[in-house]
C-alpha cells in the first residue's frame, strides 16, 4: 500500500496512506526523500491485531468479572427467612441482607405480600416490619398474645447469627411500638411470663409472642416440595407426638398462636430455647463435612489425573520440537551444500568462459 509523505523528522516520516490514515513511519534505506514523494506503507501485521484483540479481551474479562460479582452479591440468594403468624410467607435474602425475592405458602400470605415490588431491595428489617404492619392492618394479629414465628435456613448450612436474629427481634418490637404510643402497651421479654426461658431467644408484648426457630436447608426444602411453610412444618411434627391424627391440611390452615397451644409446654421451651434444633443441625453439618471430604478426595484425583495428561502432552510437545529442530537443521545444512555446489559449478563456468576469451585473444 502506498502513502504520500506530509513531513520529515530525522529518519522518520508522517505518511498519508490511500486509506486516508496518517501513519508513522521509519524511512529505510539510503534513499533521500522529500515531503511530497510517494512511498511504500507496509500494512500492520498479525502482531498489530493480536496485540489490540489481547488488550480487548483484558477489559471484556475485567467487567465481566465485576459483573458477576454484582450478581453474586445481589441476586443469588444465601438465606431464607419464613415468617408464620396465620399468613405464611417467606424471603429469599442476599449476602447484603437485603430481600430479592418473596413468596408466600397460603392465601393469607399472598394477602399481605400484594406486589413483590413492594419487598424487593429492602433490608430484612424493612421487610419484616412491613409484613407486620400488613398484618395489623388486615387483622392477622388481633386477639390476645399472637404469635410470630421466623424459621431461617442458609445455603451452605452456616451458623446463623446474633446479629439476624437481633434484627428480627427488633423489627417486631418497633413495629409494634406504634401501637405502644398509642396506646401505652410495652414490650417485655417473654421470660417474664413463662418461668425458664431465655430471654435472649424469646420476646413478648401484651400483644405480641417472637419465635426465632433455626433449620437446616434440607428441611426448607422438604417443606417446600409439600408446599408447607418450613415453621408449621417443624411444628406440625412436634404436634404430631402428642396427637397423632393431626394432618398436614389442619396445620396450614391454623395460626402459629393456635399450633403453640396444642404443644406441651416442654415442646414450647424446646422450641424457644433451640435445643433439639441445634442438635439436628449439627448433625447435618457432619453430614455435610462428610460429603465434602469426599468431593475433595474426588476433586484430589482428578487434579492428579489432570496433571499427569498434562505431564506426558509436554513431554510429547518437547520431543516433536526436537524433531522439527532436527529437521530444520539438516534443511539447513542441505540448502548450504546445494548453495555451496552451485557456487562451484558458478566459478567453474566463469573460469571456463575466461579461459576461452584468452585463447581466442592469443
Amino acid at each position: 500500500m502506498k502513502g504520500v509523505i506530509l513531513e520529515i523528522k530525522g529518519n522518520k516520516a508522517v505518511v498519508l496512506s490511500k486509506d486516508g490514515d496518517f501513519k508513522v513511519i521509519k524511512l529505510k534505506g539510503k534513499c533521500f526523500y522529500n515531503v511530497g514523494d510517494e512511498i511504500e506503507v507496509e500494512r500492520e501485521g498479525v502482531f498489530y491485531y493480536t496485540r489490540n484483540l489481547a488488550l480487548y479481551a483484558a477489559v471484556f474479562l475485567i467487567f465481566s468479572i465485576i459483573a458477576f460479582s454484582i450478581y453474586y452479591n445481589m441476586m443469588i440468594p444465601v438465606m431464607y427467612v419464613s415468617i408464620d403468624i396465620n399468613p405464611s410467607l417467606e424471603f429469599e435474602v442476599n449476602r447484603l441482607e437485603r430481600v430479592i425475592d418473596v413468596n408466600f405458602y397460603n392465601e393469607d400470605g399472598a394477602n399481605i405480600v400484594g406486589d413483590k415490588k413492594a419487598f424487593k431491595n429492602k433490608t430484612l428489617k424493612e421487610a419484616v416490619k412491613l409484613v407486620i404492619n400488613k398484618a395489623k392492618e388486615n387483622k392477622y394479629m388481633e386477639g390476645e398474645k399472637p404469635a410470630v414465628m421466623f424459621t431461617i435456613s442458609c445455603k451452605d448450612n452456616a451458623k446463623i447469627s446474633e446479629k439476624i436474629k437481633e434484627t428480627l427481634k427488633n423489627a417486631v418490637k418497633e413495629a409494634v411500638q406504634k401501637d405502644k404510643d398509642k396506646s401505652d402497651v410495652g414490650v417485655k421479654m417473654m421470660a417474664d411470663s413463662l418461668p425458664g426461658l431465655k430471654a435472649a431467644d424469646a420476646q413478648e408484648s401484651e400483644n405480641v409472642d417472637v419465635i426465632i426457630e433455626e433449620i437446616s436447608i434440607q428441611k426448607h426444602n422438604d417443606a417446600k416440595k409439600i408446599g408447607i411453610s418450613p415453621g408449621k412444618l417443624y411444628i406440625y411434627e412436634k404436634i404430631k407426638e402428642k396427637k397423632p391424627d393431626i394432618s398436614l391440611e389442619e396445620v396450614k390452615k391454623q395460626s402459629i398462636k393456635n399450633l403453640l397451644k396444642g404443644m406441651t409446654n416442654n415442646q414450647v421451651k424446646d422450641l424457644i430455647n433451640n435445643r433439639e434444633n441445634s442438635n439436628n443441625l449439627n448433625t447435618d453439618k457432619d453430614n455435610v463435612k462428610v460429603k465434602e471430604n469426599q468431593g475433595n478426595i474426588e476433586k484430589q484425583k482428578e487434579t492428579k489425573e489432570i496433571k499427569r495428561f498434562i505431564r506426558e502432552n509436554r513431554n510429547s510437545k518437547e520431543e516433536k520440537k526436537k524433531d522439527y529442530q532436527e529437521k530444520d537443521q539438516k534443511n539447513e545444512q542441505k540448502n548450504e551444500q546445494k548453495n555451496e555446489q552451485k557456487s562451484d559449478q558458478e566459478n567453474k563456468r566463469s573460469n571456463e568462459v575466461n579461459k576461452r576469451i584468452k585463447n581466442k585473444r592469443q
